[in-house]
């Protein structure tokens, strides 16, 4: 009975416990408030869920074949590209000049030339002819003057010179090549009735700018010397070396200069030399034509028999640059 009063009185002096204010509004729920003094029961625990059967592991899929590395094809060699055929340059060159008198002197001259060449690619071919020839009435008895008796009589032919040639070059490097020519002569007032020659060599370019241009060149010639009538041997056939030297300068735009230079030594006959020259001077008038002043040399020392060793031609011309 004692006991009974004591806790209820235990009870009646326990202060009541404030009442909580109401949480904000939140989107998340409130955790549960602890258990008042006077609940005695603990709350039971929550049923822990039937643990879920594993879901059966998926049959392994085979593993793909590895797909076969193609290797890339190799790219084609671009073919080359063939290279323009070279074109052909052409030139055609005429000379031509003369001279006309009459009254106390009575002479004409006249005399030409005419040259061609063609280079295509490695090969050179060229040609050329040339020409002078001359009438003059002749004073036979040496007075001085010309009598009416030899004005009647008429000119005679004092000069005749005629020559052709033809030249194929190889070229081996840019400045050499290989040469063979071939040539003909008919000069009357020299001894020959026809002199043949065939030649071949090797041309050296020694000297290149655009003001000069310096060849040298080397070879050997073989001729077929026929002398004019009641000449004594009548004919000849020398075999020699050659030797042969060109320059061409431009003094100025409208102003060249060339020199040319042959030597021939007899092989079987070391007395038998021949020297060839030409120098010219040449000033160019238009795009197209041109004056020249040309001098050429014959020396031989061993002339045909009674001839003269010297020969001296001195010709004046109009010179025109076809293309």
């Amino acid at each position: 009975m004692l006991l009974w009063i004591v806790t209820s009185f235990a009870f009646a002096q326990e202060p009541e416990a404030p009442a909580e204010e109401a949480p904000e509004e939140t989107t998340q729920e409130a955790p549960a408030e602890e258990g008042s003094a006077d609940e005695t029961e603990e709350a039971a625990p929550a049923e822990e869920p039937a643990a879920e059967e594993p879901d059966p592991e998926p049959a392994a899929e085979p593993e793909p074949e590895p797909e076969p590395v193609l290797e890339p094809e190799p790219e084609a060699e671009p073919e080359p590209e063939a290279e323009p055929e070279p074109e052909a340059v052409t030139h055609l060159v005429a000379e031509a000049g003369g001279a006309l008198a009459s009254g106390n002197a009575q002479y004409s001259t006249v005399s030409g030339s005419l040259k061609a060449d063609r280079t295509l690619g490695s090969n050179k071919l060229q040609g050329a002819l040339s020409g002078f020839y001359g009438r003059s009435a002749v004073d036979a008895d040496g007075d001085g003057r010309i009598s009416t008796e030899e004005r009647e009589t008429g000119m005679v032919t004092n000069a005749q010179n005629l020559a052709v040639t033809g030249r194929y070059d190889f070229l081996v490097r840019e400045k050499s090549s290989i040469y063979a020519l071939v040539g003909a002569l008919h000069d009357q007032f020299a001894g020959y009735e026809l002199r043949l020659n065939e030649q071949v060599g090797w041309s050296q370019q020694l000297f290149k700018t655009p003001e000069t241009v310096l060849v040298a060149e080397a070879g050997l010639d073989l001729a077929q010397e026929f002398y004019v009538g009641g000449t004594d041997p009548s004919r000849s056939f020398p075999i020699s070396a050659v030797v042969k030297l060109g320059l061409e300068q431009n003094l100025r735009d409208t102003l060249a200069f060339a020199f040319r230079a042959e030597v021939y030594q007899n092989l079987l006959d070391r007395d038998d030399l021949r020297l060839l020259t030409e120098t010219s001077l040449t000033s160019q008038l238009s795009g197209m034509l041109s004056l020249k002043l040309t001098h050429k040399l014959v020396f031989d020392n061993q002339p045909v028999e009674g001839y003269q060793p010297v020969d001296h031609i001195l010709t004046a011309g109009v010179v025109a640059s076809i293309f």
